[in-house]
């Protein structure tokens, strides 16, 4: 039930019984100031005023089968309203202004004869309501009408006043007996029940979200060859649980279904319409086994005689394959350690190697496979006459460029050769500051959705017009496994969709001075000139940096790799992802690591 409310212009005040803005009932007693009518949309009142001596004068002289019937002329005269079968002399042929009017001034003649009015929807065609029949239930004792709305005195009486009893604003709770030992327990009040119903008819509800940036124009080319997106950005968004839907441009969002005129690509519905995101459940997957593994990268090595790196040693304990043949633990405390071919234990010194040491056990062919299967292996100290050897990072490098390395007449440096392209990245990644890496990484979008955006694809728009986009806001609705499953839930209202040519647009002058982005996947959304653009920032989590486990890097997974392994370690600890890469040595222990 829609209620409206229009207020007299008179002036209004409370100085006692004068005028039509003031109201008596209850043995004229002076009760309040009468401020207005309310509406009931498709009612009929039951009791009308009756014959022209029922009216006072003024109005009888607006009885449409007395005016209008032998005809009228002037710009009272209103004669649409008048009906051949309008002998029971009840209907007045008035607009609504002046039946109002007609109205407020039965009630000045006789407080409380006229309660209101019952207008034609489309004709200057009117009933008084009266008080005689309908008294104070008059308000409930209207019939349901296709062509008149009823029009009530927004103040008498108290009883029947819309929108005035808190009844009508707030559901009432429903008590129940508590106590167990009470014979009646459990049971609750029934007319609480009925006041809470009443309350669901009078009152909607106002949905409230922070979730969600309202207020955006989205511009998409219909019936094109290719489909389009749409994208909705603010805060804590849920890809798996949000959800948005098109409706007409008439429509209301939390009322309306689909539009017609809308299909989607893949998804059976708009409540299946899951944004673009990287969730791969590989079980569920029907794939084909996948290729073998690739043998690793063939590298050569060159000899550097007598010398060896200091402080370069890599941390074997965070690589499986190197911290099995760690000297200490494979001769000292796993031994007897017997097979000579993976023992090499006359590398091992006792007394000198710890748990700490890097040391490894193994010979020069071994300690050099072992390095080719290391990313982030640059060489190794290798000792000349027993089956020792120690991993170096690339940090290495630096000390042979700058020949710094220490002369050892015990050892000789094996350098793995890579190419000059690796060897540059491997460098400008290192010398990287954390502000570089920011914008490094925020120049890779991964396409998909988070918390701060939702990219919607494969939308068809059958046909041009306008639309509205309206959200699920799943934190908005109730029960622990609720999800977005009906119009109903689609509340919130985050603008409108252009399926028009951008040129059709140019003359709208908000979309002329606005802004516009393009979206990822087709399209684009738009906000006005006094909306701040949203911030959508990339989260480090979703770079997009690819598992060290992996073969295939880019030149900037590269960079980044050599940048979390040897860059500044303060800069480093600003990226979560730069905990899978960092597996250089602690420097405190870089002696024990030396050769």
């Amino acid at each position: 039930m829609r209620e409206y409310y229009y207020y007299s212009t008179g002036e209004l005040n409370n100085a006692g019984p004068s005028t039509h803005t003031e109201l008596f009932v209850d043995n004229n007693e002076f009760v309040g100031v009468f401020i207005g009518f309310g509406v009931t949309e498709g009612k009929l009142a039951q009791a009308h005023f009756n014959g022209a001596g029922n009216f006072i004068e003024a109005n009888s002289a607006h009885i449409c089968e007395n005016k209008c019937k032998t005809g009228c002329i002037g710009a009272n005269c209103f004669c649409d309203g008048w009906m051949e079968s309008d002998a029971s002399e009840e209907a007045l042929c008035l607009d609504s202004r002046q039946c109002r009017d007609a109205c407020i001034a039965e009630h000045d003649n006789d407080a409380g004869s006229c309660m209101g009015y019952s207008m034609h929807k489309t004709l200057n065609r009117c009933y008084l309501a009266s008080i005689t029949d309908g008294g104070a239930d008059m308000y409930d004792n209207l019939d349901d009408s296709d062509t008149y709305d009823f029009w009530m005195m927004v103040g008498y009486p108290e009883a029947m006043r819309p929108c005035t009893q808190a009844a009508d604003f707030l559901t009432s709770k429903v008590e129940c007996v508590a106590d167990p030992d009470d014979s009646d327990y459990g049971i609750c009040n029934t007319a609480d029940y009925e006041d809470r119903d009443e309350v669901k008819k009078n009152v909607g509800s106002i949905y409230i979200t922070g979730k969600v940036d309202v207020g955006v124009d989205y511009i998409v080319t219909p019936s094109a060859p290719e489909t389009m997106s749409l994208e909705i950005t603010g805060q804590d968004l849920s890809y798996s649980k949000d959800r948005i839907m098109v409706i007409d441009c008439f429509g209301t969002c939390g009322v309306t279904g689909p539009s017609e005129h809308i299909s989607l690509a893949e998804a059976g519905s708009f409540n299946d319409w899951v944004a673009v995101n990287a969730l791969i459940d590989r079980p569920a997957l029907q794939e084909n086994p996948r290729a073998a593994d690739p043998a690793p990268e063939a590298f050569t090595y060159t000899s550097m005689a007598d010398k060896y790196c200091p402080g370069s040693a890599l941390d074997i304990q965070t690589v499986e394959l190197a911290s099995n043949h760690q000297c200490y633990k494979k001769c000292y405390t796993e031994q007897p350690c017997l097979d000579p071919a993976v023992c090499f234990c006359d590398g091992f010194y006792p007394g000198h190697d710890t748990t700490e040491s890097s040391a490894l056990c193994l010979d020069e062919e071994q300690c050099t496979w072992l390095c080719s299967h290391i990313d982030g292996c640059h060489s190794i100290d290798m000792h000349d006459t027993d089956d020792r050897c120690f991993l170096n990072t690339d940090s290495c490098q630096d000390l042979i460029e700058n020949d710094q390395l220490v002369p050892d007449d015990d050892y000789h440096l094996v350098v793995k050769q890579r190419g000059e392209n690796q060897r540059r990245l491997q460098k400008h990644g290192r010398a990287l500051s954390a502000d570089q890496v920011r914008k490094l990484l925020a120049a890779e979008d991964p396409r998909i959705s988070w918390e701060d955006i939702l990219r919607f694809k494969g939308i068809n728009f059958n046909s041009g017009g306008e639309f509205k986009l309206c959200f699920c806001d799943s934190d908005l609705l109730t029960g622990a496994n609720a999800i977005c499953d009906g119009p109903e839930d689609y509340t919130i209202e985050v603008g409108s969709v252009h399926a028009t040519g951008l040129q059709c647009l140019l003359s709208n002058p908000k979309m002329a001075r606005g802004t516009c982005v393009d979206q990822e996947y087709n399209g684009l959304r738009c906000y006005d000139d006094e909306i701040p653009l949203p911030n959508v920032t990339i989260p480090t989590d979703y770079l997009g940096v690819p598992n060290p486990a992996d073969t295939d890097w880019s030149d900037m997974t590269h960079m980044l790799m050599s940048f979390c392994r040897f860059g500044d370690p303060i800069a480093a600890a600003q990226f979560d992802f730069c905990a899978q890469y960092q597996n250089y040595a602690d420097p405190n222990q870089a002696s024990q690591a030396m050769p």
